[in-house]
């Protein structure tokens, strides 16, 4: 019973941690970050698809983190692992998923995150494809922006941002799981300057 559930919770991974779970793939990486990881659903799928990895979601709740570890432990997924920004660590690939759009400081985020990459390591920024603007003002209140996103990204706003810290390898957009319009997601990895 537990394999069948297993099986489900891979089939319904979201296409975009599908991204960042082909990218720490196809370079190889023993140990892939999803920063900003919440209830740890991506961490969960990406796991069970790819055993040999080491997957590990940080977050900033410590309450979150803990409830993840104990289901992590209850399913018996071991190389699902979760831990807070200061026990990190470092990664072959460090995935920032649905995590940008949502602050108002987004050079900020993508600094903590960068400092997770092992040296030639890969970050991999997932947004909501839509037409907002890369950065609101920083006194903007959190909840004021279009469905709460504060700083959404288009792929090109997106790609203008990250060229700036790095080498960009690889841009994608990948449809949304809804046929609304601006559901599609902005997929680009890049190398960050060490």
């Amino acid at each position: 019973q537990m394999e069948d559930a297993s099986a489900r919770m891979a089939a319904g991974m979201p296409p975009r941690a599908r991204y960042w779970l082909t990218v720490s793939l196809l370079s190889s990486a023993r140990r892939s970050i999803e920063w900003g990881t919440g209830c740890g659903l991506n961490v969960f799928h990406a796991a069970i698809q790819a055993p040999s990895v080491e997957w590990v979601g940080v977050d900033i709740s410590a309450g979150q983190i803990a409830a993840n570890r104990e289901q992590a432990t209850r399913i018996g997924q071991s190389n699902a692992i979760f831990m807070t920004p200061d026990e990190a660590g470092q990664a072959d690939v460090v995935g920032v998923l649905d995590v940008l759009e949502h602050t108002a400081y987004p050079q900020e985020l993508l600094d903590a995150a960068e400092r997770c990459v092992v040296p030639g390591g890969i970050v991999s920024v997932v947004v909501p494809n839509g037409p907002w603007a890369v950065q609101a003002p920083k006194h903007q209140p959190i909840g004021t922006g279009v469905g709460d996103h504060i700083a959404v990204q288009s792929i090109g706003t997106l790609l203008q941002l990250l060229s700036e810290r790095g080498t960009v390898i690889d841009t994608q957009i990948y449809s949304g799981s809804f046929p609304v319009e601006g559901n599609s997601s902005a997929c680009i990895s890049y190398r960050p300057r060490q």
